[in-house]
């Protein structure tokens, strides 16, 4: 077994909130028992986040959160492609 065969993918602000859902800063490795049963540490997740991609980071993220995203098939494809290809750099 791998190690991330034991992690989540743990969001910052809820999957709900579908105008962060995808982002890259929003989405970020965490254990199992940290996403699904301490409610992902959404504040120790905060200050992670601010620590690695600069102060305000996690602000920004809470804020982005409560706009409306409507999705199209086309977004959503490029955003597959997008990360298909980055996968394949791995």
């Amino acid at each position: 077994m791998e190690f991330w065969d034991e992690m989540d993918a743990g969001h910052f602000m809820p999957r709900a909130c579908m105008s962060t859902r995808f982002d890259m800063k929003n989405v970020q490795p965490q254990c199992r028992k940290c996403n699904r049963h301490k409610n992902g540490m959404r504040e120790e997740f905060a200050r992670n986040l601010d620590a690695v991609f600069g102060m305000g980071t996690a602000e920004h993220l809470r804020e982005r959160s409560k706009r409306i995203a409507i999705w199209t098939d086309l977004h959503i494809q490029t955003k597959i492609e997008i990360y298909q290809s980055r996968l394949k750099q791995l």
